[in-house]
């Protein structure tokens, strides 16, 4: 079987993961695929071929970032769209139907009578944009429009999958953003923290990513105050300044300023570090907001998480994640930021609880591999094939 796989991230951002991931676990099942994807260079003029392994070739497409909405979307779009008509592809699989990158070729290359999913992975209509009306608008139409035109539907997670039924999608499969095992490597805790020049007594905690949005930021930095304020002997380790997040003078008003010492601000971790920092931390950190848009992401780096083998500490806003998750119980995890923060440091001094939620934390890594993941995708594909 040979699929195209059309992703509009670009290489190492956002939805990259997810494609790149689904397109290498499909690869080691012995099918042949073409991932499309954006440069990640702001002026790029040529398309950049890349052999990942002997079934999996990636295309990086021509990009020329003027501004966030004008960066070669639509010519993407249409290079795309001559992959699939030129090139002979069982399944064109086509990441978000609000960009145009997939859109554009979904529609086109319906026309021609080639199978076409689409995939879902996050909901942009209620999202940071949903305050610009024309914006808003198009948004509305390409998530609400596109399943009655593309029946076929792979979501990230159950909420969207009954959405896209809701607007009129019939075949839909759930694939939630899983484990790469081969993401980063577990290490030695105590070796870890050497190479980081990190103290062995301290307890670390991690958040990385890179989406942050106010309401995030907000209750990451409430449920900190809370952490910091039970236990002096505790740090976290991040990818932001915590100095400048201070500028925001809701958030200033309740946390308190002494606790910015607490803060190891790395700015980015390199892909091949991440095990070092994973490994050296007693649990990572995840706080969700409580909007519609929160409650149907799976984010990406839920599976790095898991992938470091490390204990997860979030909020319960009855999210998709929070469901799947519940079912190893491999999290600390309440709706109340202040019994949070209280449970997160029971746990940070009990070796008990730690041992209990890391053999739980090994077996959801295992289950929700992409390499388990993909076989019902597999299924999926050979279905649309036979009908």
């Amino acid at each position: 079987m040979k699929i195209l796989f059309i992703e509009p991230c670009y290489f190492n951002f956002g939805g990259y993961f997810r494609a790149i991931n689904i397109c290498t676990a499909l690869s080691k099942k012995g099918f042949s695929i073409d991932l499309l994807l954006p440069s990640d260079k702001k002026f790029f003029w040529k398309i950049r071929k890349t052999k990942i392994n002997e079934n999996l070739t990636m295309y990086e497409l021509p990009r020329f970032y003027i501004n966030f909405f004008v960066q070669g979307r639509i010519l993407r779009g249409f290079i795309a769209t001559l992959f699939g008509i030129f090139k002979k592809y069982d399944i064109v699989h086509a990441a978000m139907p609000v960009e145009f990158e997939s859109n554009i070729p979904a529609l086109i290359l319906k026309i021609f009578g080639k199978k076409i999913v689409m995939d879902w992975d996050d909901r942009f209509e209620d999202g940071v944009f949903s305050g610009n009306k024309i914006l808003h608008m198009y948004l509305r139409l390409c998530e609400h429009g596109m399943p009655k035109i593309i029946k076929n539907y792979c979501v990230a997670n159950d909420v969207l999958g009954d959405l896209a039924k809701e607007y009129g999608a019939n075949n839909i499969i759930s694939i939630i953003n899983g484990v790469n095992l081969d993401q980063v490597k577990v290490l030695d805790k105590k070796q870890s923290r050497k190479k980081l020049e990190l103290d062995n007594e301290t307890k670390y905690l991690l958040t990385f990513g890179n989406t942050f949005s106010e309401e995030r930021i907000f209750l990451l930095f409430k449920t900190l105050n809370y952490i910091f304020s039970l236990d002096k002997n505790t740090k976290i380790i991040c990818t932001l300044n915590p100095n400048k997040i201070l500028e925001n003078k809701k958030i200033k008003k309740f946390f308190n300023s002494k606790y910015l010492d607490r803060f190891i601000n790395v700015n980015y971790i390199q892909p091949n570090d991440l095990g070092l920092y994973l490994s050296a931390c007693d649990a990572s950190v995840f706080i969700a907001g409580d909007d519609p848009k929160e409650k149907v992401c799976f984010p990406i780096r839920i599976g790095t998480y898991l992938c470091g083998e490390t204990i997860i500490v979030m909020n319960d806003v009855n999210s998709e994640v929070n469901k799947i998750l519940d079912k190893y119980k491999c999290m600390v995890i309440d709706k109340d930021l202040e019994k949070l923060a209280a449970k997160t440091v029971k746990m940070l001094y009990s070796p008990t609880i730690q041992s209990d939620l890391k053999k739980k934390v090994k077996l959801a890594k295992k289950e929700l591999s992409y390499d388990n993941l993909v076989a019902d995708l597999i299924g999926y594909y050979q279905k649309i094939l036979n009908d």
